[in-house]
């Protein structure tokens, strides 16, 4: 078992990215396949493709859940969407940075953060990302609605894409600073 030493020292980072870029290939080739392959194979008591097969869909069952608990740890604000850009899941970093739960922040909840100000260009940014299937980079302002304190952030999200198509889009939110509440006038 490692201690707290030991785990302080991962590159949880590298890790993380990691794990991630392999989560997209797994994924990529999708969960009905794999049922398929299973479907029309038989087994014979371990040996066999389906056999194999099942011990694969396992661990990639396992390692989806130590993916997910490893990105609760990460300071980072991290989220994950779906090809059009909608939240599917965000990290306990995320929710905390907002001051909102994970499913008011799904779909399009989490613009509901967004300064107002800074809405429609942060808004246009992310639909321009979405339709070229581009990296979206943004810094703007969100609203703690727990605190209510707001904060400049840095947006940053890469599309995760299969030889066919675009799976979704994976990043991140990094707070830069509190904003005074007499500057948002």
């Amino acid at each position: 078992m490692l201690g707290l030493d030991e785990l302080n020292s991962i590159p949880w980072n590298g890790v993380l990215s990691g794990l991630a870029t392999l989560m997209a290939m797994l994924l990529a080739l999708g969960n009905s396949k794999l049922k398929k392959i299973l479907e029309q194979t038989k087994t014979n008591g371990g040996s066999t493709l389906k056999d194999q097969l099942n011990r694969v869909e396992d661990s990639l069952h396992n390692l989806t859940l130590w993916v997910e608990a490893s990105q609760h740890l990460s300071q980072k604000a991290l989220f994950k969407t779906d090809p059009k850009g909608k939240f599917l899941w965000v990290n306990l970093a995320f929710t905390r940075m907002v001051g909102m739960g994970s499913e008011e922040l799904k779909d399009n909840g989490w613009m509901n953060t967004i300064h107002p100000d800074d809405f429609e260009r942060v808004r246009a940014e992310w639909q321009n990302s979405i339709k070229e299937d581009r990296k979206f980079e943004s810094f703007f302002r969100i609203r703690n609605t727990y605190n209510k304190e707001t904060v400049q952030v840095k947006a940053t999200a890469f599309p995760i894409s299969t030889k066919e198509n675009t799976i979704g889009f994976l990043g991140n939110w990094i707070s830069l600073e509190k904003v005074s509440d007499t500057n948002l006038d």
